[in-house]
């Protein structure tokens, strides 16, 4: 498959307004958004305006989610604004 007929494709951790206004507007530019939520409900309101969702806490370690800070975890470097812009779609609302 090349470049150009590929899919884009994110992940969108948290649909509250921000986060939702961000998974919407991606699926209507024919992005595939995986939508995450902690809340149930959410993520049933969403399950037919995204590609697909999941109800997890991205903040629970046990879940898969974001590293707490202790010993054994690594540390991500930062990037600049002009890297992140180019690398494959993450976004993230609260």
């Amino acid at each position: 498959m090349n470049k150009k007929s590929r899919q884009k494709q994110y992940i969108v951790v948290g649909l509250g307004r921000f986060g939702r206004a961000i998974a919407e507007t991606l699926c209507q530019d024919g992005a595939e958004v995986l939508g995450v939520d902690r809340r149930m409900d959410v993520v049933e309101r969403l399950r037919d305006e995204l590609t697909q969702t999941i109800q997890m806490d991205a903040m629970d370690r046990r879940a898969g989610g974001a590293p707490h800070h202790c010993q054994g975890s690594r540390r991500i470097p930062r990037q600049d604004a002009g890297e992140a812009g180019r690398r494959p779609g993450f976004a993230s609302g609260a």
